[in-house]
């Protein structure tokens, strides 16, 4: 389909103004090769100049020359279609140009563009002029993204409420925030404080450095609503020393604030420090608690079976080690080897239980090489202090690092696979945050990346890049889970903040929305349009036996029975065969006389107590009656009008054409002048 030049907050075709020199919006590579020309006509249409294909890729940026009179533009989006039937869209800047000026921006991957000039040779990203919002981008098709919640200091975990009620203000989630709030997030997004003040010391510190310790995981018992959350805590002996524990949670208001606190385990004498700290928490099928234990910059405690530290411990949710640990012996009392499921580990930020193989999987930072590594029971992963250490059992490593902080699988298991279409189920998706409060695009983390593993949890393929950042802020990915209806992760900063530590940072949730197949051919309508299967006469990016066939708008009006009455055709409205065009209204009263209305424009004009949808002047079809029940008044009446290709002839009517209808009866049921019944109205455009 041809490229569109739209208005970006209507989305409607944007036309240049007619002058004598014209104004023209220029798509063109960094050497100034034109792929594409919008250039003003008359005022009424823009003249396209679609050049051919590049041998191969190249940077671009647009060049936008202002005519005679000037120009000025709101923002507009320019869309177009690549080779593999995906679209895309450039965000231009809103502008005004004196006459023969310029203006120059460059062109993100994702459609983002730059303040540019026109003399540079290569690209330049420093001065965002449009972005996304949020700035984020989906890289894989069928996936969208937007903001479920906001506000959230530091969130780098969160948890859904498995069993969550159906109301609006309903908890659905809680987030964890580093610096002693666990907040609870209701179904419409609506953020309340389920505890805070959780932290017996001052967090705040150096960012990155000490500031970078507090509260870390989340996991919601599916039996009781209980909320469990990781941190630390200052030692009695030593304030300024501080240890792990995990706390225990309970509400008696529908799981919206806790009523009380149990600590279920306490690591005294296990001090750790920023970022290697304990953290995430996974809840196994078999109710047993996955727990992850950084090694407090203590690397020879990751090998020392009788420190906590450095490992994956599991245990009951009472806190007690699980009997069928690895390493358990109640004979000679419970110690940390009795809690250890994994060792040998440095940072191991992200976890999550994989369905198709029973197992764990983790996600942890080294010193310059990040692992991905599937977890098995009394295993050493052998962290010894080296970045070559980091090699043992991984399924692949990040080098340079990409911080991975967090791990989700989407699969039919965990919430029936989130709305992920069947070939993402399965998969993994990890939460990459980069370097700490780095601003703008990164080519090292800020994103979610996909991996496929096979039947016995070897990677079969990835990463491959499925949610990035593509904005000028601080925002980056960090907490991630999969949720009831998409993946959702936490942005760990506010993105525009002043500082690392400003409220504002929000949760992200990407779904997966089918791409649209009107005439159902299982091809999505825009590949129809692209390799020519389907012709869109009238440039509106929908195959015209779609649109031949008609879309409803407006709003029909209730009839004096409590009935809505509604428009709807069979048939496709063409000049030629077949000439098979019906407009029915159902829901309607019985025995009651009625017509079908044509115009050449929509309306919404208020009439008889509803809603007139078709603009005078009006084309008005012989009257029929509906039929229906033969004694009393009800809504069995119904309105049949065929629209044949004698009639758009008689009338006219070519192809390309736009026809809008609607049904016009009797109802006595309601006072003159308000005694008619209205259905909604229907759109179609007039085919071959």
């Amino acid at each position: 389909p041809a490229p569109r030049f739209v208005d970006a907050s209507t989305g409607a075709a944007r036309i240049l103004p007619a002058s004598a020199a014209p104004s023209e919006v220029r798509l063109e590579s960094q050497d100034g090769t034109l792929l594409l020309s919008i250039q003003a006509n008359d005022g009424v249409t823009n003249t396209l100049t679609d050049a051919p294909t590049l041998a191969g890729h190249a940077t671009a940026r647009v060049l936008i020359t202002a005519g005679s009179n000037g120009l000025a533009l709101p923002t507009t989006d320019l869309h177009f279609v690549d080779e593999d039937c995906e679209t895309h869209a450039i965000l231009l800047p809103a502008l005004t140009l004196a006459p023969g000026e310029q203006h120059c921006c460059w062109i993100s991957t994702v459609g983002a563009t730059y303040l540019g000039d026109p003399s540079e040779g290569a690209a330049n990203l420093d001065i965002l002029e449009r972005g996304l919002e949020p700035p984020w981008k989906t890289r894989q098709p069928g996936f969208e993204v937007d903001v479920f919640a906001g506000g959230f200091q530091l969130p780098v975990a969160l948890a859904f409420v498995p069993n969550a009620g159906p109301d609006a203000d309903d908890p659905f989630l809680y987030v964890a925030e580093l610096y002693g709030r666990i907040a609870v997030v209701s179904r419409d997004g609506t953020v309340g404080t389920y505890a805070s003040g959780l932290l017996d010391f001052n967090p705040t510190g150096a960012f990155p450095g000490s500031g970078e310790q507090g509260v870390g995981g989340l996991a919601v018992d599916p039996t009781t609503g209980d909320v469990f959350a990781t941190m630390l805590y200052a030692s009695p002996g030593n304030p300024t020393v501080h240890c792990p524990k995990i706390d225990r949670f309970s509400s008696v208001d529908g799981g919206r604030t806790a009523a009380v606190r149990t600590t279920i385990l306490d690591l005294a004498n296990e001090p750790q420090a920023q970022s290697h700290q304990i953290s995430n928490l996974t809840l196994t099928p078999d109710g047993k608690l996955l727990c992850h234990m950084g090694d407090g910059f203590a690397t020879l405690a990751a090998q020392n079976l009788d420190s906590f530290r450095g490992k994956i411990l599991r245990l009951e949710l009472d806190g007690s080690a699980c009997a069928d640990n690895p390493f358990y012996d109640a004979n000679d009392g419970i110690s940390a080897r009795d809690y250890v499921y994994a060792s040998g580990l440095r940072n191991p930020f992200g976890g999550e239980w994989r369905a198709a193989d029973g197992h764990a999987y983790v996600v942890e930072n080294g010193p310059t090489v990040d692992r991905f590594a599937r977890l098995v029971a009394g295993r050493n992963y052998l962290w010894d202090g080296s970045d070559a250490s980091m090699a043992n059992f991984a399924l692949y490593n990040w080098n340079p690092p990409h911080a991975p902080v967090g791990l989700a699988f989407v699969q039919a298991e965990t919430f029936g696979g989130s709305g992920f279409p069947a070939s993402s189920l399965g998969h993994a998706f990890v939460a990459e945050s980069g370097s700490t409060y780095a601003k703008g695009l990164q080519n090292t983390g800020k994103r979610v990346t996909e991996w496929t593993l096979d039947a016995n949890g070897e990677l079969v393929a990835g990463p491959s890049i499925f949610l990035e950042y593509a904005g000028s802020g601080r925002a980056t990915a960090c907490g991630l889970e999969a949720g009831p209806d998409g993946l959702y992760v936490t942005e760990l900063y506010a993105d525009q903040g002043a500082n690392a530590i400003e409220p504002g940072a929000r949760i992200l949730r990407v779904r997966y929305v089918a791409p649209p197949d009107c005439n159902g051919n299982d091809i999505d309508d825009t590949c129809d349009l692209a390799s020519g299967t389907s012709s869109d006469v009238n440039a509106n990016g929908i195959p015209d036996e779609c649109d031949c066939a008609g879309t409803t708008y407006c709003t029909a009006k209730v009839n004096s029975k409590g009935c809505t009455p509604t428009i709807a055709a069979t048939g496709a409205l063409t000049v030629g065969a077949p000439d098979d065009f019906v407009v029915r209204a159902t829901n309607v009263l019985n025995k009651k006389n009625g017509l079908l209305m044509r115009s050449s424009a929509a309306a919404n004009l208020t009439f008889g107590g509803g809603k007139l949808c078709v603009q005078p002047p009006i084309h008005r079809f012989p009257p029929t009656n509906s039929g229906g029940s033969t004694t009393g008044l009800d809504c069995s009446g119904v309105f049949a009008q065929t629209v044949s290709d004698a009639y758009l002839a008689s009338n006219g009517i070519v192809a390309g054409t736009t026809a809008y209808f609607q049904f016009w009866s009797r109802d006595p049921g309601f006072s003159v002048p308000n005694n008619i019944g209205l259905t909604d109205a229907l759109k179609v455009l007039v085919c071959p």
